[in-house]
């Protein structure tokens, strides 16, 4: 982003404007593997269970059946892959990606990965690594296809518009952190890149250097962010609103009830939120939240639209269960799911 561009941005729309959480401790001992999995599914599972999903042959066909891209049977080792990639720890090409109808989508790329290097961009699809097609996986199996050891290099597939290359990628070691910050032309810059455990802390820290430092308003920006912990965007919207309901949120096993941020309030100043459409979950649950109390004005197009609640579940052999349990909402109870957010000022991409 071009520092002029914030500032141009930043008065415009002043002047015209004046949501996974941590593993469930139940494990269901003394049956069968499959067993184990179907009682969950049917205690927890928000959405319906078929009979298709009952009669499955193994985990990994039941949860196919399900038809729900954000469940997934993990391996243990695939479930540290996908802890990591929240916290931003981990060996991989360097990108965040979301799942397609056509592959992986990439939502953003770090900086000094292997995807940069190898001029990989947000939008563009994965369709393969190494000759395995990745369309059909679900995406912590797919993510598994694209990790890999250090300095060891990926062939992917890349689809990008009407047009399909291949290009090899090298992994490397990543430890980035989850927000970053600035002070341009008098306007505090925070972009956040995931919703880590440690993500409201490192934005406290950035709110407070950004005002030290006399900013007079602020931008945050979660294009890409294709989201993370819910309980983190809880307590990073308590900054800007106080003890106020963060979250509606309608889990199966616990009925509909809000989410109150216990953290203190310590913006007052001017806010914008930059938004497109990769940014989802829990950047679509602290963006949403901001605009119904009126903190916030969303600039950008309109939102992924992921209004769904994971759930991790510890199967007896050390394997996980990721499964939709819940929606979420905006405190006014507007729905996020399937329709995203609208900003706002609807801006082109290629603008901002």
């Amino acid at each position: 982003m071009k520092n002029k561009s914030i500032l141009q941005i930043f008065v415009l729309y002043i002047s015209a404007f004046l949501v996974y959480l941590p593993v469930r401790a139940e494990v269901v001992q003394g049956s069968e593997l499959l067993d184990e999995a179907i009682y969950i599914l049917k205690r927890y599972y928000a959405g319906e269970v078929s009979e298709d999903v009952l009669m499955a042959d193994d985990i990994e066909d039941a949860i196919k059946a399900l038809g729900d891209p954000y469940s997934a049977y993990m391996s243990p080792q695939e479930y540290r892959a996908f802890i990591e990639s929240i916290e931003m720890e981990l060996v991989g090409i360097g990108v965040s990606v979301e799942k397609a109808s056509d592959g992986l989508v990439i939502t953003s790329v770090f900086r000094g990965s292997g995807a940069e290097e190898a001029g990989l961009r947000p939008g563009d699809v994965i369709v393969q690594a190494d000759g395995v097609d990745l369309r059909d996986m679900d995406l912590s199996q797919a993510i598994m296809y694209i990790r890999g050891e250090e300095n060891t290099s990926v062939s992917l597939t890349v689809k990008r518009g009407e047009s399909t290359f291949s290009v090899k990628v090298l992994r490397k070691r990543i430890s980035l952190p989850t927000v970053e910050w600035d002070l341009i032309d008098g306007v505090g810059y925070i972009r956040v890149l995931s919703f880590g455990d440690d993500t409201p802390a490192q934005f406290k820290r950035a709110l407070e250097e950004v005002k030290a430092a006399g900013a007079r308003g602020l931008i945050v920006d979660l294009r890409g962010n294709g989201g993370g912990y819910l309980q983190s965007a809880v307590d990073m919207i308590g900054y800007f609103v106080g003890a106020k309901p963060a979250t509606l949120v309608h889990v199966k096993s616990e009925g509909r009830y809000y989410i109150f941020s216990e953290s203190d309030h310590l913006v007052d100043m001017p806010v914008l939120v930059l938004v497109d459409g990769y940014t989802a979950s829990a950047s679509e649950l602290f963006a949403g939240a901001l605009q119904d109390y009126g903190r916030a004005g969303l600039i950008g197009s309109n939102t992924y639209g992921k209004g769904s609640i994971q759930w991790i579940f510890p199967l007896s052999d050390g394997s996980m269960l990721k499964l939709t349990v819940g929606y979420f909402y905006t405190p006014s109870g507007k729905q996020i799911n399937g329709v995203g957010l609208k900003p706002d000022l609807a801006l082109q991409d290629d603008f901002l």
